[in-house]
């Protein structure tokens, strides 16, 4: 059966916008929890998908919930969450990013690869290894 991640990101994005309530809460969560217990498996063809919603808002919030809760995070989603932390304006909501790559692979590896990944277009200009940093070191310890 092939899930429509798109109508999933959607659906996501009308909860998000409803007003705040413990059954738009719960519905969110639901919503999630069934994303994530249905996310494909290490396959970079079958995690397409996700790597693009990394570049789209609202999508990346969407990815970045599943992620949250994926156990452990396939392997060829770190650069992309990693880069889309480094990418991400509001340094705040790099942590979205950087947790759950922490998490499945440790923080040395999500150092090396923000070292890695630092000279791509666009993580000057949003100070994306300093906000990355920031947080790395706050999860990982």
């Amino acid at each position: 059966m092939e899930i429509d991640w798109d109508a999933l990101a959607n659906q996501y994005k009308e909860l998000v916008n409803l007003p705040a309530s413990s059954e738009q809460s719960r519905a969110i969560q639901k919503l999630i929890g069934k994303a994530a217990s249905t996310l494909p498996k290490d396959n970079s063809e079958s995690l397409a998908w996700f790597k693009y919603a990394l570049s789209q808002s609202p999508s990346k919030w969407f990815v970045a919930k599943v992620m949250a809760l994926a156990t452990p995070v396939p392997r060829s989603m770190l650069d992309p969450l990693v880069l889309a932390a480094l990418l991400e304006p509001n340094p705040s909501a790099t942590k979205n990013f950087i947790e759950p790559c922490v998490r499945s692979f440790g923080t040395q590896t999500v150092k090396s690869r923000i070292q890695a990944l630092s000279n791509e277009p666009g993580v000057r200009q949003n100070n994306g290894v300093e906000n990355a940093t920031y947080w790395l070191s706050r999860i990982g310890t």
